[in-house]
């Protein structure tokens, strides 16, 4: 394909810049051409990376037949206008034509709706192409709530081929009368393995204040004097209040006391005025010898960043934009580092209920105490010290929870079904899946037994379906993410036969007659097979915490067993003793039942309390 991609680029910082950039790459790799359309070179510091030639040159890459070039608008004196201001959309929606057309382009992908979309919207009008509009959270959240901008927001999306949007998003779109055709469930986004990971070289930080010094755009942007003696907690993004900055620098001043080699390291900024006042206030602290901060670099650098600081925090709390989906916490725990995270924050990762204080990640439930948050950091810089394999297993949630994302393929997939729609005004084809339901109906032959296991599954997943909808309740993100004992982290796993396993309260466990393998891939919409397996089987229906969806845990009677067996007051021990007693004591019981158990706490499942906790809890 022939791709025209408006939209925020490097060096503009942020998320939705790197995810541009992503998009743009990925895109390339899989063999398309993609003609990217930015006014990225006109943004000025703070919210310009600082950029390096080896960085400039990344912006353009050729992968065989794909590539990426990038078309950028430049500031003129001749644009000037009156009132003052300039002319972005004019500018990208020009650019974008003659791209169009010389070459080429067959379709037009714009992402974050102020001013991509609606210079894309231009563009692809112009053109006479299909449009496919990708919102970013402050769109929904913010800008579209503007009198002054939604009337055209509203025109620009009602008119596009298609619209990529979360679930929250594309409810809120389908209320407002567009076609849910034409709405393409598309949030996932991948975190690169390769490239934040833990292996790779370190940021160096007294290079970057250098060059930042040696640069009179950049050195208002680098403040405090680097020691590489120190300890760092690491901070990067915009920041602000509602980011718990303010929070965490109270909790800094307390540590340093105690840990006077500890030092906060700081790649991010905040509006011009947030930034003086976060000098200032790290200086009324005593903090002017503690932080380093430093300009925003390109996102391929972030992890160079992450790996130089022992622990690195990730505190948005009462964050107004609710369809606001950051990766910095995925970026961190890929890397394999000790993450320090709000539980508002965690909870809007991709199966969150992966996610387990003191075993892979360290969260803090109210960011704004400062005892529970310097508690979480002094915690994490001892276990990146002694128990680095927390970090580790924070790096295999993330790859495990990737493991089924569709990126690109899924927005690559809208982008050839818009090129291949008749124009204008075409024919759309709705792609869903049918429920099992209509698939018994149409299979017909069906025995009783095995209809009665098919819509005892179909009911099972809409119950499920529906209590995920519904599981973005604070409380149950704050069970599943605390539901390892204090302390219980450090001599972990070598402390489980004396922990005491804990049903958390979110799944249901239900017995079949048939191999619910086999059925399993009828959900995606495979038939259902002439002959399944009379085989008894149980399966676990766990509501995702983020509220996308269900995982469904096929076991056997052991595995029942065992969840059996758990009642929150037997410890590890009690339980193997009594599943051994019950099963027989073949060669590797005991072994597979720890195992299951651990896999269940990873699976957010069930949680491990210790027996004095439960002792008190019963009196």
């Amino acid at each position: 394909m022939k791709i025209c991609l408006v939209g925020k680029y490097p060096p503009i910082q942020g998320g939705v810049s790197a995810r541009t950039y992503s998009y743009a790459h990925a895109l390339a790799r899989k063999g398309h051409q993609v003609h990217v359309v930015t006014n990225a070179k006109e943004v000025r510091p703070p919210y310009r990376m600082l950029m390096r030639d080896e960085d400039w040159a990344r912006c353009d890459a050729d992968y065989g037949e794909g590539y990426v070039r990038v078309h950028w608008s430049e500031a003129k004196k001749a644009h000037w206008h009156i009132p003052m201001g300039d002319a972005f959309v004019t500018k990208l929606a020009s650019i974008g034509a003659e791209v169009c057309e010389e070459f080429r382009i067959e379709v037009v992908f714009s992402y974050y709706w102020q001013p991509y979309a609606v210079a894309g919207h231009m563009i692809a009008e112009m053109a006479g192409l299909p449009h496919v509009i990708r919102n970013a959270g402050s769109d929904a959240g913010r800008l579209w709530l503007q009198e002054q901008f939604s009337p055209l927001f509203t025109h620009i999306l009602k008119k596009a081929d298609y619209l990529l949007a979360g679930g929250k998003v594309a409810r809120k779109l389908e209320k407002l009368g567009i076609d849910p055709v034409r709405l393409r469930l598309d949030p996932e986004f991948v975190i690169s393995e390769e490239l934040f990971s833990p292996d790779g070289p370190e940021l160096d930080v007294a290079a970057i204040c250098a060059a930042a010094q040696a640069d009179p755009e950049y050195r208002p942007l680098q403040w405090g004097t680097y020691r590489s003696e120190f300890r760092y907690i690491g901070v990067y993004g915009k920041l602000g209040e509602k980011k718990g900055t303010p929070a965490l620098l109270e909790a800094m001043a307390r540590l340093v006391k105690t840990n006077p080699k500890l030092g906060l390291l700081v790649l991010g900024h905040g509006h011009p005025k947030a930034d003086m006042s976060f000098a200032e206030a790290a200086t009324a602290l005593g903090l002017q010898d503690h932080v380093v901060q430093l300009p925003f670099l390109p996102n391929w650098r972030v992890p160079e960043f992450i790996r130089r600081c022992d622990a690195v925090c990730a505190l948005e709390q009462d964050f107004p934009i609710v369809f606001h989906s950051p990766v910095v916490a995925r970026e961190v725990l890929s890397c394999g580092s000790m993450l320090i995270g709000s539980t508002e924050m965690l909870g809007k990762l991709p199966n969150p209920e992966r996610l387990a204080h003191g075993y892979n990640c360290f969260g803090v439930n109210d960011v704004n105490d400062i005892d529970e948050l310097s508690q979480a950091i002094e915690t994490a810089l001892l276990a990146a010290r002694t128990r680095p394999e927390i970090g580790l297993r924070g790096r295999e949630a993330v790859i495990e929870s990737q493991k089924t994302m569709r990126y690109p393929e899924r927005t690559e997939q809208t982008l050839a079904l818009a090129i291949s729609q008749d124009r204008p005004g075409g024919r759309r084809v709705q792609v869903t899946n049918p429920s099992l339901k209509d698939m018994v109906a149409k299979a017909g032959g069906i025995s009783p037994a095995l209809l009665q296991d098919v819509t005892r599954l179909d009911q099972c997943l809409d119950v499920a379906r529906a209590e995920a909808a519904g599981s973005t309740d604070p409380g149950k993100a704050t069970e599943a993410l605390f539901r390892m004992a204090d302390d219980a982290w450090i001599d972990f796993p070598q402390n489980l036969d004396d922990l005491v396993p804990v049903a958390l309260s979110r799944y249901a466990v239900e017995q079949f007659e048939h191999d619910i393998n086999q059925l399993l891939p009828c959900l995606s919409g495979a038939p259902i097979p002439a002959n399944v397996t009379r085989n008894k089987t149980w399966a676990i229906f766990v509501p995702d915490l983020a509220g996308t969806g269900v995982r469904t845990i096929v076991i056997d009677a052991t595995t029942a067993a065992l969840l059996e067996a758990i009642d929150g007051q037997k410890s590890v021990r009690s339980v193997t003793q009594i599943l051994r007693a019950g099963h027989g004591a073949e060669l590797g019981a005991e072994t597979r039942i720890k195992q299951s158990i651990e896999q269940f706490f990873r699976a957010g499942i069930i949680g491990l309390e210790s027996s004095q906790n439960i002792y008190e809890s019963l009196g």
